[in-house]
């Protein structure tokens, strides 16, 4: 089949947006794109298309985003938005389309490409893109009414702005929980849960004596869940009840009957949730990482456990 592939520009994308639709039955609004692609705090995305004459048949599309490990910044891509036209499916589009994004990403010295994978997507990942698999993800979660009566001196106050304090924190704890994390700034939680056009989150800070102990961000889900989006706190079992306190106060209120959430199983808070009777529940999702180029960090980077990963990482939650 003799197709083309193009670099991405915007003319193109009314017939992403209904190649879209049609690979996964639902709609990308023009405002999500905006927001995760064009507005993106670290830079615009690699965009490859793949044209049978007019028609646009393949996409696959990787955007960066800031990875940080042992205070040292690495060029990192996330990977997303992998799709080819149902009627051409099985024809190889995909893997010409993201190994010629992959070149790119090299000649740009971006040390590596990271993601999710669904069922669906596995095996084009791992077996003809040469992604790792590092972990099958688990929602880790426990009904509400086990947990309702946790008590807490301290309040968890609601906001609408990450400011100044929330980057401190993040260079005051980042040596303490040395993992690959995106740095959880200003910048990047306002155009994360702030900023985003579709998804209402319910940001918090813990304090103490006015100065910031943490956050969490919350998202409820189908009418009865609760999800922990997002958290980055003092190791202190004192806040660490103070926010599962907080949150059950939430459930309550919001009539949720689920609370769940990723958590690397190294971090202090992951024993605390365990005490409390919280449970791990594997899901199809696979978290993925392909390096771009041989660096030292290569050994960690293909570890799971050297990772700082919630759902907030995700595109999906």
């Amino acid at each position: 089949m003799d197709y083309s592939i193009i670099d991405y520009s915007e003319e193109f994308k009314p017939q992403i947006f209904s190649l879209f639709k049609k690979t996964f039955q639902k709609e990308m609004s023009e405002k999500f794109w905006n927001w995760r692609f064009e507005k993106n705090p670290y830079g615009k995305p690699m965009i490859k298309l793949a044209f049978l004459n007019d028609k646009l048949i393949g996409n696959y599309l990787v955007h960066p985003i800031q990875i940080e490990y042992n205070q040292k910044q690495l060029l990192s891509l996330f990977s997303m938005t992998t799709m080819t036209d149902p009627d051409f499916s099985g024809q190889g589009i995909m893997t010409h389309l993201a190994n010629e994004v992959y070149k790119k990403a090299q000649s740009m010295n971006f040390n590596f490409v990271f993601g999710f994978a669904n069922k669906n997507s596995i095996n084009l990942f791992t077996k003809k893109l040469d992604f790792k698999q590092l972990q099958i993800m688990s929602e880790f979660s426990i009904d509400f009414n086990k947990i309702k009566h946790i008590k807490s001196d301290l309040i968890c106050k609601k906001i609408n702005y990450f400011d100044d304090s929330f980057s401190n924190l993040y260079d005051e704890q980042k040596l303490e929980l040395n993992y690959l994390i995106t740095p959880r700034t200003k910048e990047y939680l306002n155009w994360r849960y702030i900023q985003h056009p579709e998804v209402s989150y319910h940001c918090y800070e813990i304090s103490i004596d006015n100065v910031l102990q943490g956050f969490f961000v919350l998202k409820i889900f189908k009418n009865n869940t609760c999800h922990i989006v997002d958290f980055y706190i003092k190791n202190s079992n004192t806040l660490f009840q103070a926010m599962i306190s907080s949150i059950a106060s939430f459930c309550k209120d919001h009539l949720l009957s689920n609370l769940t959430l990723w958590i690397n199983r190294q971090l202090p808070l992951f024993s605390f949730l365990e005490n409390l009777g919280f449970q791990s529940l594997e899901q199809p999702i696979y978290f993925i990482v392909k390096p771009l180029n041989q660096i030292s960090l290569n050994p960690i980077l293909l570890n799971y456990d050297n990772w700082y990963i919630t759902m907030g990482n995700s595109d999906v939650y």
